[in-house]
């Protein structure tokens, strides 16, 4: 963890699996790659392919392209669901460290004190979950932080808050100009 000797870790986050899984664009990709995997489905496409009439189009190679579509969107389900589970988030009594990235690992950070505004959001399906976002602004080039599928998102956002308030008192007045 990089975060320096006279930093204290208040908390550490990330996106809840389940609620990973159970996004609604997750669960329409996985379906549709199930219809796709129906037999009448894959007799479609197969007659489709058949219909081409390309010489070059072996059996083997008609055979993968029936598969292609459900792999493609498995394979896109597999991918958002690791790149998810590789967000962090760590609050600390000084800054909001994020880290993100499955192939390019990225890692920034808000300072407390220039935190304008903590939101948290939650759709109905992240209320059966237990889950919610929140939306962190700040001044610096960082902008807005979204911290997505986080359980228990009232308490996070609170202590988000309440911290950033602790760090603006221990450095006196600090004004932000819009």
């Amino acid at each position: 963890m990089t975060s320096s000797a006279n930093e204290t870790v208040i908390l550490n986050t990330r996106p809840d699996s389940w609620a990973i899984v159970f996004q609604l664009r997750n669960l329409f990709r996985l379906g549709l790659a199930a219809v796709l995997m129906m037999p009448s489905v894959q007799a479609s496409l197969g007659g489709f392919l058949n219909g081409l009439r390309i010489p070059a189009l072996t059996q083997y190679v008609k055979t993968a392209l029936m598969y292609a579509p459900s792999a493609l969107l498995v394979l896109n389900f597999l991918y958002r669901f690791a790149y998810q589970k590789t967000c962090s988030f760590t609050l600390t009594d000084e800054r909001l460290i994020v880290r993100y990235g499955l192939l390019l690992r990225v890692e920034d950070e808000v300072e407390l004190y220039r935190v304008v505004d903590v939101t948290q959001t939650i759709s109905i399906v992240q209320r059966l979950l237990g889950v919610g976002n929140i939306q962190v602004t700040s001044t610096d080039r960082t902008g807005l932080v979204v911290m997505p599928l986080i359980k228990s998102p009232s308490s996070v956002r609170n202590a988000v808050r309440t911290e950033a308030e602790r760090c603006k008192s221990r450095r006196g007045s600090v004004r932000i100009l819009e």
